[in-house]
C-alpha cells in the first residue's frame, strides 16, 4: 500500500516570496506557486523554522495544500488510526483509502 508522503505548500501572499524554511537553502515561490517535497513539514523543521511557518500560516502568506496524515498503530488491537483535527479538536479516525491505496 503506497501512502502519499508528500507535503505541498502554496504561496498565497499575493507576491513572490522567499521561504527560508523550505529546503536547506530556502525556496522562492511566485504568487500561487506550489512547492512539493517528500515528508511531513512539521517533523522536518526545527523549532525556529516551525515558528516561521506558523507565522506565515497565520499571516496568510502560505497554505498547506497537502501534508501527510499521522498514522498511529495500536499494536494490541491491531488497528491503525489517523490523527486529525475536526472543528478545532484533535481526534482519531479510521484512515480513508482511495483506489491507489493512499490514505488521508
Amino acid at each position: 500500500m503506497a501512502l502519499d508522503a508528500r507535503t505541498v505548500v502554496k504561496n498565497i501572499s499575493g507576491a513572490t516570496r522567499f521561504f527560508g524554511y523550505l529546503s536547506r537553502r530556502g525556496v522562492e515561490l511566485a504568487d500561487n506557486e506550489e512547492y512539493t517535497f517528500v515528508g511531513d513539514i512539521w517533523s522536518l523543521l526545527n523549532d525556529r523554522d516551525r515558528g516561521y511557518l506558523e507565522s506565515d500560516l497565520a499571516d496568510g502568506n502560505i497554505a498547506l495544500v497537502n501534508n501527510p496524515a499521522l498514522h498511529v498503530e495500536d499494536s494490541v488491537a491491531g488497528t491503525t488510526k489517523v490523527i486529525d483535527v475536526e472543528s478545532g479538536s484533535v481526534v482519531s479516525r479510521n484512515p480513508d483509502y482511495d483506489e491507489e491505496g493512499s490514505s488521508s
